[in-house]
């Protein structure tokens, strides 16, 4: 933790992933920024009260949400002086009745949902090896609780009704992968272009749905130089 915080970024991880999945990212992300003071909220507690202290005390508070984590962010009461986005999305699920032509097809996630019941452990894997995570003895697919289990049916009904609106005074970066299996680049483009507070970045080839781990370097660049640009801008 830096002595004298001068930035907070509160980070949320996506579906299934973990606040570890987050190191990599932040670690270099401090290199850049070397007064940020990365927080990550990861439980089902309200997430004003890790930042108070530092609402209190003046400081512009960034968010850093990975997929459905960026929505869950936009969720929340907290007055954002910026928002990043690193493979997040406004809606996800494709419907017969919401026109979302780029999203996920429900039938996928209503099958994610029955198999939770039977072999969570086996959905938790199958998707982090899908995403490109590493999974490791320590992934949470080997060691559930009831209280994770109950988080990633939950998370799975969010993403099925998600349809939300960016804020209008939120400048918000959006970073994403070329080769997303999961947040595809035209899902990407739907929610994000054409907005006036918005830069869309999208990296290369090669990451999968973990660029926070497989390109945490090129990010965390991004990531710096953004939160530097839109703090000069204020």
């Amino acid at each position: 933790m830096p002595q004298n915080p001068n930035i907070v970024l509160l980070c949320r991880a996506g579906w299934c992933s973990q606040p570890y999945d987050f190191d990599q990212l932040l670690e270099k992300i401090k290199k850049v920024l070397p007064r940020i003071l990365p927080i990550v909220w990861h439980q089902q507690t309200p997430p004003e009260q890790h930042i108070t202290q530092y609402q209190q005390a003046g400081l512009p508070i960034f968010g850093l949400g990975h997929s459905l984590g960026f929505a869950q962010l936009l969720e929340t009461q907290i007055n954002f002086s910026g928002v990043i986005s690193l493979q997040g999305f406004t809606q996800f699920c494709s419907t017969p009745t919401n026109h979302n032509t780029f999203g996920t097809p429900l039938r996928i996630l209503e099958r994610m949902q029955q198999k939770l019941c039977t072999d969570p452990k086996q959905v938790v894997y199958d998707f982090r090896h899908h995403a490109g995570f590493k999974n490791s003895p320590h992934t949470p697919c080997q060691h559930m609780a009831n209280e994770e289990l109950a988080k990633l049916k939950n998370d799975i009904k969010t993403l099925i009704d998600l349809q939300i609106q960016l804020p209008k005074n939120t400048p918000i970066l959006a970073i994403a992968s070329e080769d997303d299996p999961i947040v595809n680049w035209g899902l990407t483009k739907a929610c994000f272009s054409d907005q006036p507070l918005v830069s869309l970045e999208k990296r290369p080839n090669g990451h999968l749905h973990c660029l926070h781990q497989s390109d945490a370097q090129g990010c965390a660049t991004l990531i710096g130089n953004w939160i530097v640009r839109s703090q000069y801008k204020k």
